[in-house]
């Protein structure tokens, strides 16, 4: 009744609770994922038009289920989000991009690797942390890797954004700005942060 404008009632129906169930499987099916190596990440190539070379690769998540087969992120990062997951599911997506950019790497393909962040992930207060592990483990050099911030994120430039913002970029690593444009833009802003590209 709240998510239809409030002032109204809805008498309870099957398919409520069915939904409820579905989502609490769904929430536990995650946990099981995470512990057990469910999950795995494909890359989308980036090519230069000018010389037709990949200077780069996007990581993105999948689940391999045991019963329904490859999902795609909408089927479960949302779930993930709401239940607190996501933080967890981002963490094991930096470490495993940054291995894969340095194996990558040592065979003789120096791509950049770009690396989604949810806001619940950018607002943790361990992201600086958990970027220096990722490339403290895989030896990966900071300039090959791509961090991409929505642009909700960006807009809301207080402090503490900014800070995390500046401490990555000192850090050498890159930051993308994704869907930029789609939200309320404030060109200004750009200016205060370090970004390397625009999505």
């Amino acid at each position: 009744a709240k998510q239809d404008g409030r002032n109204a009632f809805r008498f309870f129906s099957p398919e409520m609770n069915a939904h409820v169930i579905e989502r609490v499987q769904m929430e536990n099916s995650l946990r099981h994922a995470l512990t057990h190596g469910e999950f795995v990440v494909e890359y989308q190539p980036e090519v230069s038009i000018a010389s037709g070379l990949v200077t780069g690769v996007e990581a993105l998540i999948r689940w391999r289920h045991p019963e329904r087969g490859l999902l795609q992120p909408g089927q479960f990062l949302p779930v993930a989000e709401d239940c607190g997951l996501i933080v967890p599911i981002g963490e094991w997506v930096l470490q495993e991009a940054c291995a894969q950019a340095r194996r990558w790497r040592d065979q003789g393909y120096p791509v950049v690797v770009a690396v989604n962040l949810s806001s619940a992930q950018f607002f943790h207060n361990n992201l600086v942390a958990c970027v220096d592990e990722a490339l403290q483990k895989s030896g990966l050099q900071p300039q090959f890797l791509d961090l991409e911030i929505t642009e909700g994120i960006i807009m809301t430039a207080d402090e503490a954004t900014l800070g995390t913002v500046d401490a990555l970029g000192q850090r050498g690593v890159r930051l993308t700005v994704d869907d930029f444009g789609t939200g309320f833009s404030n060109l200004s802003l750009l200016r205060r942060v370090p970004l390397s590209k625009l999505k």
